[in-house]
This record gives structure tokens, sequence and C-alpha cells, in this order.
């Protein structure tokens, strides 16, 4: 798939489908789905332990459990609280996922944009190198002719061999850029890639108004804040369940009483059928419920906090999506400004100066400004091509 050429969305479907990273979100998504089994199968326990335990008969000690199972457990709705942290546990892990997949397709893309850039640099510069031979030939001849000083000869020599100390370091900075996207599709090292077969990014420009409820809405950090400050205050109310008293004594509740003694071969009632307000001696039940209420006096303000934190995250994220549409929209036009206008004047005044000089027109000072100057707006043109790909899949990220 990675040869002789190869496209983005290749390069994406690849990362995707192979990365470490997204793997092992994957694996701890999938972990945190088992945590709807575990809510239930505590209560089940309990049951089957309170019903064991109600039926054995060892002659000694007492023939009845000492404390009924709506002690553990003082409202039914805990058990739906608890189903609910473990959705929000699941939540959590599915935008952790997500957010992987986000970056890891993001990283990859900005690879293959540069890696781009690379190619045609490149070949520009070779374009370039070639020229310059060209050029030193023509300098040589006047020279040999008496029309030219030698020094026009050297700084021709001198430029081509910046060039080539600049085309090997493009050719280790292309090795690098294929380096990380064969680590991000965890392909061993070594493999020589294709060329990019995707020459011109998306160059829409989408409308800012659209995108600040788009980023609001989608962007993982904020979901798994969201998810967080859900699963506390599911915790806050759980704990007010359990810690302060109940509206009811819970006497219509499952107790530790034997299966067998219900229905018609029942000895006693399967609950309680009076409401007892003290226990011996005149002591109260739950008397002591407020003696950790500071837990949750602590909680609540660890979730006001949250809360702050949640609102200054969404007012970052709309600066973040203002200054990647800046940068997007900046590229684009930078890039029609190269590729449109400056390219074809470079071009222009190269070749008049060329022409000039070998017929011996223009200084030789002239010259070699124009063949620097069509090198760097061809480079930069370029570099502006693949910074709107880069730009777009920042913009996407965020």
């Amino acid at each position: 798939l990675l040869r002789p050429r190869f496209s983005l969305q290749t390069v994406q479907a690849l990362i995707l489908l192979r990365n470490p990273s997204v793997e092992s979100a994957t694996h701890r998504f999938r972990a945190a789905l088992e945590g709807f089994d575990q809510v239930t199968q505590l209560d089940d326990i309990l049951r089957q332990y309170s019903a064991f335990t109600e039926s054995v008969r060892p002659g000694v000690g007492p023939m009845q459990g000492m404390d009924t199972i709506q002690m553990k457990f003082p409202f039914p709705g805990v058990t739906a609280l608890k189903g609910q942290v473990a959705e929000k546990n699941v939540e959590l892990e599915k935008q952790s996922l997500d957010l992987v997949r986000r970056d890891i397709v993001a990283q990859g893309t900005k690879a293959y944009w540069n890696l781009l850039y690379i190619h045609r640099a490149q070949r520009i510069t070779r374009d370039t190198l070639e020229q310059l031979n060209h050029l030193e030939s023509v300098a040589t001849t006047r020279y040999g002719a008496g029309k030219t000083s030698y020094q026009d000869v050297v700084k021709i020599r001198i430029g081509r061999e910046k060039l080539e100390e600049q085309l090997a370091t493009l050719s280790e900075q292309r090795v690098n850029l294929e380096t990380e996207l064969l680590a991000l599709m965890d392909i061993q090292p070594g493999i020589s890639l294709g060329w990019p077969d995707t020459p011109t990014p998306d160059l829409s420009l989408p409308k800012l108004a659209f995108l600040y409820p788009l980023a609001l809405e989608n962007r993982q950090e904020l979901n798994r804040m969201r998810a967080m400050l859900g699963k506390m205050e599911r915790m806050v109310e759980m704990a007010e369940t359990m810690i302060q008293p109940a509206f009811t004594q819970n006497y219509s509740l499952y107790t530790d009483e034997a299966v067998l003694q219900a229905g018609s071969a029942g000895m006693k009632p399967t609950f309680a059928t009076t409401v007892s307000p003290a226990r011996g001696k005149g002591l109260p039940k739950n008397a002591w419920f407020g003696t950790r209420d500071t837990y949750l006096r602590e909680t609540r303000r660890k979730l006001g906090a949250l809360k702050a934190d949640l609102a200054n995250a969404e007012a970052r994220t709309r600066l973040m999506v203002r200054m990647g549409w800046f940068e997007l929209d900046r590229a684009r036009r930078e890039r029609s400004l190269y590729k449109d206008r400056l390219l074809e004047l470079s071009q222009t005044s190269l070749d008049v100066s060329t022409r000039a000089y070998e017929s011996g027109g223009v200084s030789f000072a002239d010259v070699i400004s124009s063949y620097t100057g069509w090198l760097d707006v061809n480079l930069a043109s370029q570099r502006r091509n693949s910074d709107v790909g880069i730009t777009r899949a920042e913009l996407e990220r965020r």
C-alpha cells in the first residue's frame, strides 16, 4: 500500500488499524465495559449469603442473622447510581480512546504533508543545481574570453556547494519523516516509502461561527470533564443516600430470611411488621449519621471546582478554534500569493537575467540574485502548500 505512491487516506487508515497507542486505549475501553456486570454482582452475593446463613442451624448461637441486608444497602437507588457511575467510567474511556485516535491521526497527517514538502524541495533543489551548472559553464566561457572575472565562477561554485549540502540535509529529513510514519503505523524502520500521492490539500475555509459549537460539543477533553462531573455528582448522591437518614425505614426491602420461610410454609413474616425507633435501653438508631458529612462537603467543593474548570476549558477551546482558523486562513492566502503571483514573477526574472547575462547585458550580482530569489520563492510556495494541509489537520484536531 505504501509503494510506489500512497495517499493521505491510506496513511490514516493504517495508523488507526496498526498503532499500538490506539490498541492500548481500545483495550482500556473494553475493560471499562466489564464494569456494568460488576454493579449487581455484590448485591447478588449478599442476597445468597443472607439466605444461606439464615438456613444454617448449627445448634449454637442465635437462630437468626444479627444484621439485615438493608443495613448495608439502605436504599434501592444505590444500585442504579452505581450503574450510572459505571456508565460514566465507560464514557471516560471512550473519550480517551477518541482522543488518542484524534491526536495520532493528526500527527500522521502533519508528517505526511511535511514529507510531501521534502520531496518537492529535493526536486526544486536539484533543478536549481542543474541551472547553476549551466550558469557556471557560461561564466567559465566568459571568463576565458576575458569578459568577466574569476570571482563570478567562484561565487557560483560556493552557491552550488551550499545547495548540495542542503540537498543532503533534505535527504536526512526525509528519512526522519518516513521513520515517524512507520513508527505510527507500527512497521519496522528501514523500509523506504513511495511518494505522497495527495499533492493539493483541501483549500476550503469553514465558517468560524459553525466551528465554535462543533468544538464545544465534540472536543474530547471537554467531554471527559463532563463525564467526570457526572460521575462525581452521582457519587455525592450515593454518599448522601448512604450517610444521611433515609425517608423510609426500609421495611419493605428484602431481609436476611431464608427463602423457604416465605409463602404458605413460612413460620414468620419475611419482613418486619413493627417499627422500633430505639435499639435497646433507648439508644436511637442511626444516631451518628452526620459524622462523615465533612467528606461530603469536601466533595461538593471539588465538584464546584470541576465545574469552574469546565467553564475555563470551554473558553480556551473557543480561543484555540479561533487561532486554528486564523492559521488556516493565513496559509491559504499565502499559498495563493506564492502560487498565483510570486512564482511566475520569479521565473520571468530568472529567464530574463540569464539571457541578459549570457549576452553581457547585466552584472553577475543581478543574475545570482535572480537564481536565489527563484529558489526561495519555489521552496516557500511548496512550504505554504503543505502548511495548508498541516493547519487544516490542526484545526480538525482542535
